[in-house]
Order: structure tokens, then sequence, then C-alpha cells
């Protein structure tokens, strides 16, 4: 037996071994859409650094799963107010992750973890979200003999990769950097990014393959949640940011700018408190902006309220001063019927089209917000014309739920085949 026919009958004889665990048959693969799929067998592990993040971002992919009868575990630090509801078939384990920071005590029991979860669970895909947590799941996949499927999402790049001349943030790209190419040597994962300049970054740093690496188009927003208003408004102009409340995403360029233009428009700020992160506003500056009478301050908006928020609104802002992957905000604003303002960056001139969707603002400032926002207000027919222009866009982009579902089962399949040709290949 030689060649071609001896690689068949490793690989095969290694896929049955995975898919007759405990003396079961193999299971035979389905069509679904443009991905081949497994049947139930499929158990899927997600690593996520705080349990809000997947619920807003990653749960409905975790629910497609499920929906296919695959087994789904889920690692995860806790969320930063409370813990958000996720679906009871979930089997969660909670991460001691220390977020925003390296902490060696922290992180190395987090490693310990996962790497406990990984053996004890053996799932067939291991896929980890953000830079923390595919650091984490790269080291332990590095010891591992038997490695499974590796799946590596970069929803945006992160702070470490933002542009800094700072010694030590040059330092940590490159420390950084270089775990990553090694962790792509060892595990050859499957990388997804949200946004292709974010992947071709990767390429030229080293840590993503051209042939393993693919461009999603954000986490999916729900067709059924996020649509236009059925009726039309003609009151003052109603503008809504809705973000995490850091400072980077602008959430203070956004106050500043209310404050000046309180008068002429309403103003609603919403979005989760991140306690522990330097970059968090202080949660006194929006209560006395909201004292003032310069924003409506709403808290953290469960998602299943956010379609109802924002088709009660005419523009959404974005004055971000970090490195988008492809902004959810924006592409749920965009959907609803939302004119859009958000800063000038490659990904987000994507949504944000001049004098069609909204304006781009060539600085994150409170100046050059308030301009784009006082041009709005200028002509409120035309900004609330270009929100239903926005929501024709979204609706010919494909960046529903279902279509990113399909684009991550494709994933998962070459994942999933590259691990086993790899198995075969070493014996």
């Amino acid at each position: 037996m030689h060649g071609r026919p001896l690689r068949r009958f490793l690989k095969d004889g290694f896929a049955a071994k995975v898919g007759c665990r405990q003396g079961r048959k193999r299971r035979p693969r389905f069509r679904h859409g443009t991905a081949s799929c497994y049947l139930p067998d499929m158990h899927v592990m997600f690593v996520v650094n705080d349990l809000s993040y997947f619920a807003i971002h990653r749960h409905a992919l975790a629910v497609a799963w499920l929906d296919r009868g695959w087994r789904v575990t889920l690692l995860s630090g806790d969320a930063p107010h409370g813990a958000p509801e996720i679906d009871p078939r979930i089997k969660l384990r909670e991460l001691p992750f220390a977020r925003h920071r390296a902490s060696p005590m922290w992180d190395l029991a987090c490693l310990r973890i996962i790497l406990d979860a990984v053996r004890t669970e053996r799932p067939d895909i291991v896929h980890a979200f953000t830079v923390k947590a595919v650091l984490l799941v790269g080291f332990a996949t590095m010891i591992m003999r038997r490695k499974p499927a590796l799946v590596l999402t970069f929803a945006g790049m992160g702070k470490i990769f933002e542009p800094s001349s700072a010694v030590w943030a040059k330092a940590r790209r490159s420390i950084v950097s270089t775990l990553l190419r090694r962790i792509a040597k060892a595990c050859s994962p499957w990388t997804t990014f949200e946004n292709e300049g974010d992947r071709q970054h990767a390429i030229t740093l080293g840590f993503a393959c051209v042939t393993r690496s693919r461009t999603l188009q954000g986490a999916g927003i729900d067709p059924d949640l996020f649509y236009p208003p059925t009726e039309t408004y003609e009151g003052k102009l109603r503008v809504l940011m809705a973000s995490r409340m850091i400072a980077t995403k602008g959430v203070d360029v956004y106050i500043e700018a209310a404050q000046r233009l309180e008068s002429k428009a309403t103003f609603t700020l919403t979005g989760l408190r991140y306690e522990g992160d330097s970059d968090a506003m202080e949660i006194s500056v929006i209560e006395s902006a909201a004292r003032r009478g310069d924003i409506d301050w709403r808290g953290a908006t469960p998602i299943n309220g956010m379609g109802d928020l924002l088709r009660q609104h005419d523009v959404v802002v974005l004055p971000t001063r970090l490195r988008e992957g492809f902004p959810r905000s924006l592409l749920e604003a965009a959907a609803c019927g939302c004119a859009l303002v958000a800063s000038d960056q490659p990904v987000i001139a994507q949504i944000v089209r001049p004098g069609k969707t909204g304006w781009l603002l060539s600085e994150a400032d409170s100046v050059h917000l308030v301009e784009a926002l006082e041009d709005a207000i200028t002509d409120p027919r035309a900004t609330r014309a270009m929100g239903a222009s926005a929501a024709a866009m979204v609706s010919e982009m494909a960046v529903d739920t279902p279509s990113i579902v399909r684009d991550m089962a494709d994933v998962y399949e070459q994942a999933t085949t590259s691990t086993l040709n790899n198995s075969a290949s070493h014996g």
C-alpha cells in the first residue's frame, strides 16, 4: 500500500477513530447551503473573554449549532454586570480571565482549565475569539498530543495592535505577534477576520495563512430583530450612540457634542460599562451629563430590545478611535433605517457612504462630530432618506445571521478536514 491509497487508508482510519468514540459508527455528512457539515456527533467548544461578549455577538452562532444537533461547550470569563441569559443547552465553564492586562497567575489558571476541558470534553473544534483567548487556546493546543481542529477569530485586532510609537506598545506588539506566529506554525489553525484589512495585516505579520484564513463580515445580525420602521416620524432629530462605555469608542466625544447641540436634537446613550478597564468611562461623568439633560442615559439595552430602540432614532453615532473589526452597532443601525455618523476607517467606509448613508469623520473629535450632526439637523428629511438608503444597502449585504452561519460552517468543515489530513500524515 503506497502513495495515495496509503494516505486515504490513514485518513479514513483516523476519521473512523474520531467518529466511533465509545463504539459509535462514523456518521455521514450532509449538505447545508454551500457548506458541508457534520451530523449530530460534532462538538464545538467556544472560548471567550466574557459572557456579555458571547451573548451579544456569538450566541446566535452557538444556537445554530445546537439546532443542528451539535453539542456546544462554552469557556468564558464572567460578565461585567451580571450573567446574561444564554441557551440552557450550552454547557458553561467559567474562566478566571484577567481582562485588559497580563496577569501570570490568572492566565496560568485559565490555561489549566482550558487544557482540562479539551482533554475531558474532547471537542471536535475549539473556536476562540479575541486576542487573549486566542493566545491561551493556542498555547493549550500546542502542548496537546491530540489536537482538535482550531478556529481563531479576530473580531478586530484589539488594543495591542493599535498604532503607537511608545516603546512598551511596540515591544508588546512584537511579543504578541511572535507568539501568534508560533501558534500558527504549531497548530495550523483556520483564522477568520471581520474585515479584509485585518486579514491582510495578519498575513503580513505571519500569523495568518492565505489559504487558511477568511473574512466574514461581522458576527451576523438577526433580520427578525433589525429591520426598518414601518411608520414615519417628522419631529426633532433623534441621535443615539450604542457602544461599550469606554473613552476610545468615542463616548466622551459624544457627550461633549450632545452638550453643545442639546437644544437642536435629542441624544440617547446606551451600552455596557466595563469596570476594571483603564479606558472605561467614569459612570459619574455619564450620570452628570444625564442630570444636566444633555443625554438620555439608558444603561445596557438587551439584544432583543435593540431593534426597537434603533427604530426610535434617526441617526446613530460611532466616533471611535479604535481600529474596528466590522462594527455591529452600525450594521444594526443601518438595518433599522438610521443614518450613520462614524470615524473614517476603511471598514467603516464600506457602510458609511458620505451623502448616501451618512457622514465620515476625518477626526474622531467633538468638533468634527458637531459639524456632521449640525449638517444632519439642518435637513432632517434628507437625513432620514439616508437612513432608508442605509437599510436598502444592508439588505443587499450577506451580513445576516444565516449567511454568517453558513460561512462559518464552511470554515469548520475545512478546519476539521485539515486536522484529519494532518493527523493521517503524521500516522
